[in-house]
């Protein structure tokens, strides 16, 4: 290799190098390490190829390249992902969010309908916080209790929800789901959850190792069925919310039929399966009485 290295070169390599490693997407992955290590943009890459890279700078961007060439999640090298167009700081204490989850936010938002309304909504296992951080700054009124039984994550949460600055509007409670809550018995506009769903012959057999050896267990394995989670939350939450709410849960693609099967016989109305926008079953929707628009 030359000994002097550009933008250029460093790309090509990269590329290379990721690729022999069995990194599907070692093209951006290249991009998005460089652009963090040198502190500019992806657009800036390429209109600036030609570029020397200074000795200083190929350190660090070597020790991103090697962490990535063992499966170290690009989101946890940058320690950014974004959610809903906002940047969401993610570290290996919680899973990273991902865009179909983003469909969750998109359901509330139409099911409440008022935007501007004085909603109470519980975002269970809330990880990074990313989904109540699209939430509160969508709904400028509501309140929110974010829950989730690693404290590590709750840690990180916390610092999300300083930066957008709505810690003033959430409640952070370490548990399991809703067992904190039963002693005062609140009451939700909604109830809402990204519960770990992965059945653990496709965890054991199917899933990338860059989630497997890198990502929160805790936060992706949902037992036999990946219904251990899904079935806690909807047998406990009914008496939670308020009338004319609704239960919300992501859920596998292959869980509709059973999730909705839950829901009704729990005593949830109107149970739905909303698909995402690959056409799989994404989002599992129950009222606690009449559907709400």
């Amino acid at each position: 290799m030359a000994n002097t290295w550009t933008i250029r070169d460093l790309l090509n390599w990269t590329i290379d190098f990721l690729k022999s490693k069995k990194i599907d997407t070692a093209r951006l992955d290249s991009e998005i390490l460089l652009s963090h290590a040198l502190h500019i943009s992806r657009l800036k890459l390429y209109l600036d190829m030609d570029r020397p890279v200074t000795p200083e700078e190929r350190g660090i961007f070597k020790r991103l390249v090697i962490k990535r060439a063992n499966y170290v999640p690009v989101a946890y090298l940058t320690g950014l992902k974004e959610f809903w167009s906002i940047p969401i700081n993610v570290d290996s204490r919680v899973l990273i969010p991902r865009p179909e989850t983003e469909k969750i936010v998109e359901v509330v938002l139409k099911r409440l309908g008022d935007r501007k309304g004085r909603y109470c909504l519980a975002d269970l296992g809330t990880g990074s916080g990313c989904i109540t951080i699209a939430l509160g700054l969508e709904l400028p009124n509501a309140c929110f209790v974010a829950s989730d039984i690693s404290i590590p994550a709750l840690k990180l949460a916390k610092q999300n929800f300083g930066e957008y600055k709505l810690s003033h509007r959430i409640q952070l409670v370490c548990g399991n789901w809703l067992d904190m809550l039963a002693s005062d018995k609140p009451v939700f506009h909604a109830i809402i959850s990204n519960p770990p769903y992965i059945d653990s012959d496709y965890y054991h057999a199917s899933l990338p190792p860059d989630i497997v050896k890198h990502e929160p267990r805790i936060a992706l394995y949902g037992g036999s069925k990946g219904l251990d989670a899904i079935q806690s939350i909807i047998a406990s939450s009914l008496d939670f919310i308020s009338p004319g709410g609704f239960l919300i849960l992501e859920i596998g693609s292959d869980q509709g039929c059973r999730v909705k099967t839950l829901l009704e016989q729990t005593g949830y109305k109107a149970a739905e399966i909303i698909k995402d926008y690959s056409g799989r079953d994404r989002v599992a929707i129950g009222y606690k009485t009449k559907r709400i628009k």
